[in-house]
């Protein structure tokens, strides 16, 4: 699938305004390293990019048997350029530091590169409370 394909009913869904959001959802993936959660949205289409925000959740830590910990979370803005990357997450919780992925579109998923991490990204239509 071209990844201008996939946008195009996220896009749409965008451009009908407010309370109408694009849900992200991601896993990552560092080698020797742990993984991390990302949970987002996009809010925002400016024609060539999508824009929004996120939380990271870490499994290093996480206390006891719980996967992730929800008090331990780090901020990220997201911006993503059409139709073939980059997504570029803004580390807001630690100074602003960029983080780079390069895309691919495959079965109805986003698959994110940076260096060693990967990440499998999938997204949503939803309403805002507003």
């Amino acid at each position: 699938m071209a990844c201008s394909d996939y946008f195009q009913p996220y896009i749409a869904w965008l451009q009908q305004g407010s309370p109408n959001e694009v849900g992200v959802v991601g896993v990552a993936n560092r080698p020797n390293q742990g993984c991390y959660y990302l949970s987002g949205r996009f809010y925002s289409y400016n024609g060539t990019q999508l824009f929004g925000d996120g939380t990271q959740y870490f499994n290093d830590r996480a206390p006891g048997n719980n996967p992730f910990n929800p008090t331990a979370t780090d901020r990220v803005g997201l911006t993503l350029t059409l139709p073939n990357g980059p997504l570029v997450m803004t580390l807001e919780s630690w100074g602003n530091v960029l983080m780079q992925y390069t895309l691919e579109c495959k079965d109805n998923l986003l698959f994110g590169y940076s260096g060693d991490i990967a990440i499998i990204i999938s997204l949503s239509q939803f309403q805002a409370i507003i």
